[in-house]
């Protein structure tokens, strides 16, 4: 009886053991799809990655499914499409992010796409808070400061011009603050 119970019990640990080895395996690594920067800001190595880490690190809540700490900052610098808008509003829903920036080589990355998709939802009535634009950051260093300086002036709401200026005082840390 006893040597049964201790099968049982060394198969139960080999079993843990094995799980845990073959779960961390199973499950997308971070690394895979990020150069991570710090801790709460990381860089989306390339469009590949941006539509496989969205599917493989988000769920369809919002939640992160990789390992913590969340991103806070999430960076992407290719060239968004408009095939591309579904897999951004999915990193938009992104809980505990609290940016995505969007900042390929252009001056103004994407300006008529995100100005259309935005005028597209707002005329169509959707809850743009709900859509989480707020934590779209698109501007170039010298537009933000121009908005910010615009104040209640400025054609973007208030919390959309503060994403951008959280991201580029976050983003000036890892780049010349002329560019992106």
């Amino acid at each position: 009886m006893r040597k049964v119970q201790k099968l049982i019990f060394l198969s139960s640990i080999y079993a843990v053991l094995f799980w845990s080895t073959v779960g961390d395996n199973l499950r997308a690594n971070e690394t895979d799809f990020f150069d991570q920067k710090d801790e709460s800001f990381w860089v989306i190595k390339n469009k590949q990655s941006f539509i496989e880490a969205s599917k493989e690190l988000i769920d369809d809540e919002g939640n992160w499914k990789g390992n913590p700490p969340i991103p806070q900052y999430i960076k992407y610098s290719q060239e968004l499409t408009e095939e591309d808008l579904p897999v951004l509003e999915r990193w938009l829903s992104l809980k505990g992010l609290d940016c995505f920036a969007i900042a390929d080589t252009k001056a103004e990355p994407n300006i008529s796409l995100i100005n259309s998709w935005y005028s597209d939802l707002e005329d169509t009535g959707e809850d743009l808070e709900k859509r989480n634009f707020y934590k779209l950051a698109w501007l170039n260093f010298k537009t933000t400061l121009n908005e910010l300086e615009r104040g209640a002036q400025s054609i973007l709401p208030a919390p959309w011009v503060e994403t951008n200026r959280a991201f580029q005082m976050k983003n000036s840390h890892y780049r010349t603050i002329s560019s992106h």
